[in-house]
């Protein structure tokens, strides 16, 4: 099983989120790594990378934050209608998946092919570095049109990503598709007085 969207989106929640307790950060982050440890992943995660998130200072969790926050920025302003402002993205920010030092590469065969693998020293540069490598492969952003929770003139707005065969989802969760079900019969039942 190949890592995509669905272990993408708990690191987009809580880029979006700041309530989030620091035990369920470290889960998501090793969870998200996991899924670059398993056999036809691309690239790989060395064992070791893991070990990294135990070891999290609040420090490097919120430089992780941060650059996570600056990809899908700049990741939506790619994919979408949305455009960052300048103050929001710096000319350093657009090469930073590219230019950090703690990363080690190396390409290694596995089952007759090449596999390339990725090792690092510095969680605050191996997430962004993955994350970047699913959002220029198979995985895009989309905001959820939904209505939000309370308020139906507002929308949730919120950012999930999506990938593989099929119809793409359009909501960023189950509650959100029920609330915009909710909203469309009512909106009928106002025309149909």
């Amino acid at each position: 099983m190949r890592p995509g969207a669905r272990h993408l989106n708990p690191l987009l929640d809580w880029v979006q989120r700041d309530d989030l307790p620091r035990g369920e950060v470290v889960r998501r982050l090793r969870m998200f790594i996991a899924a670059f440890q398993r056999r036809g992943a691309r690239p790989r995660v060395s064992s070791y990378s893991t070990a990294l998130a135990r070891r999290l200072t609040s420090k490097e969790l919120a430089i992780t934050h941060a650059k996570l926050g600056k990809l899908v920025l700049l990741a939506e302003s790619f994919q979408g209608e949305r455009h960052p402002t300048k103050a929001d993205i710096t000319p350093e920010d657009v090469w930073f998946p590219l230019r950090a030092a703690s990363l080690r590469f190396l390409v290694a065969p596995e089952r007759g092919d090449w596999t390339p693998w990725v090792e690092a020293g510095r969680l605050s540069d191996l997430v962004p570095f993955l994350a970047y490598s699913l959002l220029v492969g198979p995985v895009r952003l989309a905001r959820c049109p939904a209505p939000a929770r309370g308020n139906w003139k507002k929308t949730c707005d919120r950012l999930f990503a999506q990938s593989g065969r099929g119809r793409p989802r359009r909501h960023c969760s189950d509650e959100c598709t029920e609330r915009r079900a909710d909203m469309v019969k009512h909106q009928r039942r106002m025309e149909d007085v």
